[in-house]
């Protein structure tokens, strides 16, 4: 067997139509990441980058290993049962308040690392491994290497071309519980800051959104619990698109999904010249802006296809206190924008 042959996912249309139409016999596995396809003769592997990363995949084995001995120390019946939120909105903040971003910093492998999962020794290579490495390459190691533990393939037989009925395997990590397990952890953090502490208006995954003048206590809260934090003060706007909403943190561009049961609580928050622009640029009216600020936030929600239209941008000047863009925009365009998750 040749080695494995790596390529971009966005060329794994092209080949495997190929092989239908050549009526080859193969095998297909997929993953949410990722596309191997293997014959008699060859692998080809797609994903994101377009080749592999023996570091990585050295991490991601270790994680597995760990998970795996420590579940072997464990019964079921010690992981929790709470119900995962992942995120939730649990009290309006006021409009144009400034609203503090408590960020628990590396929450999921440091949950993993206290419960035992991961061990001392992966955690010491990991750190040695991404010595020297920026912080944003390190933290998507550990959690391409988390995840890797609920990892589900699905595997597919081909012949001639065409999918043998019944032939469809689907296979899951046995430590796809444990992963839970470490989700739920980091939730129930969350959901027990929200309760000790006032004024904690929504989290997000790992992060707090809380009022500036208790954001101390969050952190506070935090760190008897043994993590760290980053802290970041933004403003919150609340904006819908079609039926989905979001809250929109100013600070960075950010976007946050709203459950439909949560959305009555942000009615007083409706940032309605946001929505009512919004609403013109997709129905095709030509604007004009005067808030730098809101055009960086507008830019994280129109879709690919409004930039395709090549619109007219007029260049602004900050200390002209007018800053001006002007857009022409063909009717029926989409909002394709999905909300980014950290």
């Amino acid at each position: 067997m040749s080695k494995a042959r790596y390529y971009k996912l966005e060329l794994f249309p092209e080949y495997f139509n190929d092989l239908k139409e050549r009526k080859t016999d193969f095998e297909l596995t997929m993953t949410n990441y990722s596309r191997k396809i293997k014959t008699d003769n060859s692998t080809v592997i797609f994903n994101q980058d377009g080749g592999t990363d023996y570091i990585q995949l050295r991490l991601i084995n270790r994680v597995r290993k760990d998970a795996k001995n420590y579940l072997d120390l464990i019964s079921n019946d010690t992981l929790g049962t709470s119900y995962i939120n992942f995120f939730d909105l649990l009290q309006r903040p006021n409009f144009n308040d400034v609203v503090s971003k408590v960020d628990v910093k590396s929450a999921y492998w440091n949950y993993a690392l206290k419960r035992g999962i991961i061990t001392d020794y992966t955690d010491h290579d990991l750190m040695h491994w991404w010595d020297g490495e920026p912080a944003a390459d390190m933290k998507k190691a550990r959690l391409k290497a988390l995840g890797s533990l609920a990892t589900s393939k699905r595997i597919v037989k081909y012949v001639g071309g065409e999918k043998v009925e019944g032939s469809e395997i689907v296979e899951t990590q046995p430590t796809k519980e444990l992963y839970m397990d470490v989700c739920r952890g980091v939730d129930d953090l969350m959901k027990e800051c929200a309760q000790e502490v006032k004024n904690c208006y929504y989290y997000y995954w790992d992060c707090m959104f809380c009022n500036e003048d208790t954001k101390q206590d969050v952190i506070d809260f935090i760190k008897h619990k043994e993590y760290d934090v980053t802290v970041k003060d933004t403003l919150l706007e609340y904006v819908e698109v079609g039926s989905a909403g979001y809250l929109v943190s100013t600070q960075d561009s950010k976007i946050y999904m709203v459950r439909k049961e949560s959305k009555h609580i942000l009615e007083n928050l409706l940032n309605i010249d946001t929505k009512n622009i919004l609403e013109d640029l997709l129905s095709g009216q030509a604007i004009l802006l005067t808030d730098r600020r809101q055009i960086d936030c507008l830019m994280d929600y129109l879709p690919s296809s409004f930039m395709d239209n090549k619109p007219q941008m007029v260049d602004f000047k900050l200390e002209d206190a007018k800053p001006l863009l002007g857009m022409d925009i063909k009717p029926g365009a989409m909002v394709d924008h999905k909300p980014e998750y950290v």
